[in-house]
């Protein structure tokens, strides 16, 4: 996996499932837990707001 020092809008991830995500930009919700946009690269339409500790478990998903 590529070493991540800090999530910012653009980096990609690849799921578990084999598709493809980039950061939209880091959510500011009413919780102490970092949240992050995410839009599928093949598909912008596809939209999905995730835990960031989520983001960094490898065996869900992987930087590319």
């Amino acid at each position: 996996m590529k070493k991540i020092d800090e999530l910012v809008p653009g980096l990609k991830f690849r799921a578990a499932e084999g598709l493809v995500w980039e950061i939209d930009r880091i959510e500011e919700l009413s919780t102490p837990i970092p949240h992050v946009r995410m839009v599928g690269v093949g598909d912008p339409t596809s939209v999905k707001v995730i835990a960031q500790s989520v983001l960094m478990d490898q065996a869900r998903f992987q930087a590319v």
